[in-house]
């Protein structure tokens, strides 16, 4: 991602202060070394920190996007019972060689797992699940391959989760600030690829 501090030490967040200030509420004392933008989202603001010292030297850093998410500790208590169910459940039944890693959110010294600042933005933290890529489209029938076995072993992991979700919330969202889809630009139609993975995967 792109460096966030300028020349002129601003940053796209408005200044680098407010969101050193975001990072040092999720290090756990050890000294913030550098901040990046990370990825490609379109709803919230996300960065990659990075500390000088201590176990972690790396963590995402989450500015969620109140606009949208008009009740952010609601999406908290939800990501926070769905994160500690499927962590426990990988801890119960491992993948055997498979590398299979669940973010872990990270808290506050006050152990919160979110923090606000003093003009109101909410932030969150997550670890950084290390040596892995993402990926904004799928690249090829192999590709397309590997992300329907992820979905299957992600549903199979959660049939446990079934009596929880009693305690999960309704998010209210409000999507009238988004890019409008005029905006937006679609990737070229490739039919043939499209026929082969409905043959592939037998998509009726």
């Amino acid at each position: 991602g792109k460096n966030l501090m300028q020349k002129d030490g601003s940053t796209r967040a408005g200044g680098l202060e407010p969101l050193l200030d975001a990072a040092r509420q999720f290090s756990r004392g050890n000294r913030i070394a550098e901040v990046r933008a990370h990825g490609s989202g379109n709803v919230n603001d996300t960065f990659l920190v990075s500390l000088a010292s201590g176990s972690g030297r790396q963590f995402i850093l989450q500015r969620l996007n109140t606009g949208v998410f008009r009740n952010p500790e609601l999406v908290m208590r939800n990501m926070r019972i769905a994160t500690e169910h499927a962590a426990a459940r990988l801890e119960r039944t491992p993948m055997g060689e498979r590398r299979w890693e669940i973010p872990r959110l990270l808290t506050t010294a006050d152990g919160h797992d979110f923090w606000i600042d003093s003009e109101g933005q909410f932030w969150r933290a997550l670890s950084l699940i290390s040596d892995t890529d993402s990926f904004d489209c799928v690249r090829d029938s192999a590709h397309a391959g590997e992300i329907g076995g992820v979905v299957g072993q992600n549903l199979r992991d959660h049939l446990g989760f079934l009596p929880l979700g009693r305690k999960l919330v309704t998010v209210a969202r409000d999507l009238s600030n988004l890019p409008p889809p005029a905006a937006l630009t679609a990737n070229p139609r490739d039919t043939e690829t499209l026929r082969g993975l409905s043959g592939r995967y037998e998509f009726r």
